[in-house]
C-alpha cells in the first residue's frame, strides 16, 4: 500500500519529500522481510516428513517435537501406545491435525497449556489438540474464517472420522479427532 508513496511526484520537493520517501521505504522494506518470514515458516510446514515407515506414536512425538522446536514452546503429551499397523492415509492426517492444533494453539492462544492427547478405546482412535487461551467464539470449523480447520475437518471425514472443537471448561479450545478402526480391520490380519 506505500509502494506508491515511493514513486516521484512532481508536486514533491525539498527534505519532506526525501523523509517521507524514507519512511514509505522502511515501512515497505519492513513489510516485505515479515512476509518473506511467514511464507519461509508456512513453508516448512507445507511438506509433511515422510512417514511411510513410521507408526502413529513416532509421527505423533515428530509433530510435537516439530513445533517445540519450531516455536520454542513446550506441549504436554500423553500419548498411548498403539501397536496395531494403520495405514499411512491415517497417520499423515494425524500428524497434520496435531501440527494444525498446535499451530492454533500458539497463534491464538499463544501456546498457553498446549497439550496432545491420543488414547485408544476399543477401535477407536482418538486425538486431542487443547490449548489454556480464551477460546474460540465459534466453535463451528465451517464458521471460522480460516481454511485449516475446514480443510482438516475435510481430511478426518474422507477416512470416515469426525472432528470436534469444543471449549475447555477452565478455559481455552479442545480439537478432538476421532476415527474408526473398524474400517481398517483388514490391516492387522497379515
Amino acid at each position: 500500500l506505500r509502494l506508491d508513496g515511493l514513486r516521484p511526484t512532481p508536486s514533491a520537493t525539498g527534505q519532506d519529500a526525501a523523509a517521507a520517501k524514507v519512511r514509505n521505504f522502511e515501512i515497505v522494506r519492513s513489510a516485505l522481510a515479515d512476509s518473506l518470514a511467514e511464507i519461509r515458516n508456512l513453508s516448512a510446514g507445507l511438506a509433511a516428513p515422510d512417514l511411510k515407515q513410521s507408526d502413529l506414536n513416532n509421527a505423533l512425538r515428530l509433530a510435537i517435537r516439530s513445533h517445540e522446536t519450531r516455536t520454542e514452546s513446550r506441549v504436554a503429551a500423553q500419548l498411548q501406545y498403539y501397536a496395531g499397523k494403520l495405514p499411512e492415509e491415517i497417520i499423515v492426517v494425524a500428524y497434520r491435525f496435531v501440527q494444525e492444533g498446535l499451530n492454533n494453539a500458539l497463534r491464538h492462544a499463544g501456546g498457553i497449556k498446549q497439550a496432545v492427547k491420543f488414547s485408544v478405546s476399543g477401535d477407536t482412535i482418538r486425538l486431542e489438540v487443547s490449548d489454556g487461551g480464551p477460546g474460540m467464539k465459534n466453535t463451528s470449523a465451517t464458521g471460522t474464517n480460516g481454511i485449516g480447520l475446514i480443510a482438516l475437518r475435510d481430511r478426518i471425514e474422507s477416512l470416515g472420522g469426525a472432528l470436534e472443537i469444543q471449549p475447555v471448561e477452565t478455559g481455552g479450545t479442545r480439537l478432538v479427532m476421532t476415527v474408526s478402526l473398524s474400517n481398517w480391520e483388514h490391516l492387522n490380519e497379515k
